[in-house]
């Protein structure tokens, strides 16, 4: 079994590393397949729960944000995939400010305050400008988790004969 799985998780390996977009998509795919179950139950949630809970309305409108952000990611993955690094990156580049701000109000630890805003300021920058180029980032750390993963089960496999064939009487 672990050669089977390891040769499966290294061809996804390959087909991470070759397709990142195609990669990017699917897995935002999928997501939106999630979003939107959940979606449909926490709208359900709210219809079900309007006499007896007072919060009934937040899991309607939780819901219908998330069926909608559901069917978005399976109608136009990548379109969407893209506006989530951007919504990302204007709160750290708004968080970024703050600590910069802080940096030069305050007394103690301004280098590292000024370092982690700066740093923060940046990703938010590649965030805001560049988010595909971090999603295929993702994809490829992906590809390599996979591809270490199926390294690691054929190595696996491989072991696991040898010891068979050493316990087995000649």
């Amino acid at each position: 079994m672990f050669l089977i799985k390891g040769i499966i998780m290294v061809v996804l390996a390959v087909f991470v590393f070759f397709n990142p977009e195609d990669t990017l998509k699917t897995v935002a795919f999928y997501l939106g397949i999630g979003f939107f179950i959940a979606g449909i139950a926490l709208v359900i949630s709210g219809i079900t729960e309007k006499k007896a809970d007072k919060t009934w309305s937040y899991n309607l409108i939780e819901g219908i944000a998330i069926l909608i952000l559901g069917f978005l990611l399976v109608v136009a993955p990548l379109a969407v995939a893209a506006i989530i690094p951007v919504l990302v990156g204007v709160w750290a580049a708004f968080y970024s400010f703050l600590i910069i701000i802080d940096a030069f109000k305050s007394t103690g630890n301004i280098v590292i305050k000024l370092i982690s805003g700066i740093i923060i300021l940046l990703l938010a920058y590649v965030l805001i400008f560049k988010p595909l180029f971090l999603g295929l980032t993702i994809v490829i750390w992906l590809g390599i988790l996979l591809l270490m993963a199926g390294s690691f089960n054929i190595l696996m496999a491989v072991k696991l004969k040898q010891s068979i064939k050493k316990d087995s009487p000649s």
